[in-house]
């Protein structure tokens, strides 16, 4: 699941992240945010180049210069270490800040919670003086204050996908492998 280049005999399906960090920077941007900052793992990962087309793209269909994006490439080190934080606050320091995050950092929903954490060191508020939205969802991020805007392709639409994908496979047991692609949708929330 989720490994869309991956060549296999069975059927798949995977989130389109294009499509959810589309949705997810479009989001923001209907909502009058022109500098986002996203957040990713590894650069050189295929599911953090795909989110990547997919908030760029949100800018160039918008007209918006990419000058305006921002990015921060995080591992899981970084975080434990500490040095995601650091970097994070070099971000919000210059002279024009982000007004809108969205993260898909390692350890995601934990990431949205580290960079929720830092923001409220920084004096600022969510969401009154910058939004965050998270790429994963998960419980955590609905019981914060605020509560954490996410985009969601996992639950309820993939377990129709299987269910659909299991009964053709049982009325056709040699039919061609199927490769299914789910979007994420935004749940706004209070951030």
């Amino acid at each position: 699941m989720d490994n869309p280049n991956l060549k296999t005999e069975y059927d798949q399906i995977s989130v389109d992240t294009l499509e959810t960090a589309n949705r997810a920077t479009r989001y923001l941007i209907e909502r009058g945010h022109r500098r986002i900052l996203l957040t990713t793992g590894l650069k050189s990962s295929g599911f953090f180049q795909r989110l990547n087309k997919g908030f760029e793209k949100a800018f160039y269909d918008a007209g918006l210069p990419l000058r305006d994006a921002r990015w921060l490439s995080v591992t899981e080190d970084d975080v434990a270490s500490g040095r995601f934080e650091k970097a994070l606050n070099r971000t919000l320091c210059v002279q024009q800040p982000p007004t809108a995050v969205i993260t898909s950092t390692p350890g995601a929903p934990g990431g949205a919670m580290v960079i929720l954490n830092r923001l409220q060191k920084a004096g600022l508020r969510v969401p009154e003086d910058i939004s965050l939205l998270s790429i994963v969802d998960g419980q955590r991020l609905r019981i914060l204050q605020p509560t954490i805007s996410a985009t969601t392709a996992l639950g309820e639409p993939v377990v129709r996908e299987v269910v659909r994908c299991l009964l053709e496979r049982i009325q056709s047991p040699g039919s061609k492998p199927q490769r299914v692609f789910i979007p994420g949708d935004v749940v706004e929330r209070g951030s």
